[in-house]
């Protein structure tokens, strides 16, 4: 009975040692395949031109970024600019659609997700230096397509799937669950048409939804996405009102 108890616990510690070492792993095939780290790293800044498509309307973006966690993110609607940006302390936004424009700190889901958004390299490469806990949950097939499940966890238990390709380790889809108050946002975004910029592979097409966007999905198409460009860091702070 007890040699029994001892290779049941033999095996339930091996399983999870082999486990944590699948994760990191895969991980690392991922990010070599999207080009490396020393690829990565050479990208320090970049510029990228989108157009989002929701609701049957067409609106441009841009979004710069510089590291370390950097972002501005700029929405042009009928000729008017609305500018979420983060500079590495706080996350912003200004809203020029109530007459007088107006700027505010984000907080909340809202601060998280522009935050994360930030990070140039994604939140895979050195993960847990950026605070996360990394687990494979298991294989599953996204649209005719196996996948690695692997779940980012953050210190405030928010976590993040990860479909990852077993065939190119491409990110083909992501789930987010981001507490905000009493409230569960979930956030899905899908990505394809992955090209190469700098020897780094990036998505230009992507397919967003999220359970507190009432506008349902929104298609993104990168025009173009310049690396290494210069950027002055003044862009991201706050504006004073």
């Amino acid at each position: 009975m007890m040699k029994s108890i001892l290779i049941l616990l033999f095996l339930f510690v091996s399983a999870n040692f082999s486990f944590s070492q699948t994760v990191d792993e895969i991980i690392d095939m991922h990010i070599k395949a999207i080009g490396g780290s020393e690829n990565l790293d050479k990208i320090q800044t970049a510029k990228i031109e989108a157009v989002s498509s929701v609701a049957g309307f067409d609106i441009p973006l841009i979004f710069s970024m510089k590291k370390p966690n950097n972002v501005l993110l700029e929405i042009n609607v009928q000729g008017m600019v609305m500018k979420q940006g983060y500079d590495g302390k706080t996350a912003w936004v200004l809203n020029p659609f109530q007459g007088t424009p107006v700027i505010e700190t984000l907080k909340g889901a809202e601060a998280k997700n522009l935050i994360r958004t930030s990070d140039i390299d994604g939140l895979l490469y050195n993960y847990s230096k950026k605070g996360f806990k990394a687990e494979l949950t298991g294989k599953e097939n996204i649209e005719g397509a196996e996948t690695f499940n692997v779940k980012l966890t953050d210190a405030d238990g928010d976590f993040i799937n990860y479909y990852i390709d077993t065939e190119n380790l491409m990110i083909v889809k992501q789930v987010s669950i981001t507490k905000s108050g009493e409230k569960t946002i979930t956030s899905t975004s899908s990505f394809s048409n992955y090209k190469p910029v700098e020897n780094v592979m990036i998505a230009f097409d992507m397919l967003l939804s999220s359970s507190d966007n009432p506008m349902g999905q929104q298609k993104i198409k990168l025009s173009s996405y310049t690396p290494n460009v210069e950027i002055d860091e003044t862009i991201f702070k706050m504006p004073e009102e």
